[in-house]
Parts: C-alpha cells; sequence; structure tokens
C-alpha cells in the first residue's frame, strides 16, 4: 500500500516520478491528478503514434488505447527497403 506524500493526493511514488511536472505553474497537483485520470485513444502505431503512446505514458496518462489495423509482412516493407 503506498502512503501518501506531502502532496494531497498523490502517493510518494507517482510524486517523485512527476516531480517536475508538479513544480510548473498552473499544472500542479490538479494537472496531474487531470492526466491520471485521462483517457486517450491513438489511431495508428505507426511514426507518429508510437512515439506519441510513449510520452504520454511517461507524462502520466491513465489509461491509453492504441488502434492500428495494419498488418506487417513481406509486402509492408520500411522506407528504405522502396529503392
Amino acid at each position: 500500500m503506498e502512503t501518501t506524500s506531502f502532496v494531497s493526493g498523490i502517493s510518494r511514488k507517482d510524486a517523485g516520478r512527476y516531480s517536475r511536472q508538479l513544480l510548473v505553474n498552473d499544472f500542479g497537483v490538479s494537472g496531474q491528478k487531470g492526466l491520471k485520470n485521462a483517457k486517450v485513444l491513438i489511431v495508428g502505431a505507426g511514426g507518429l503514434g508510437c512515439p506519441t503512446a510513449t510520452y504520454l505514458g511517461a507524462a502520466g496518462v491513465g489509461t491509453l488505447g492504441i488502434v492500428d489495423y495494419d498488418e506487417v509482412g513481406k509486402k509492408k516493407k520500411g522506407k528504405s527497403d522502396n529503392k
């Protein structure tokens, strides 16, 4: 069981992980709580979707959904293979 820290409503673990964000003016604890309660759906896990998911997860977004219908196979090659 995590105990709450000096920051009301945020665990010690989360306060340490997001300490820099908590220091930002007009964001603070309420902003971090908002991110933790947020739900985001990312459509496409390609060149833009993957880093977006990484950054949103690292920022503390509570629920991430990722939808991508592409299939990787012999016909689906990277840009470097299209020469």
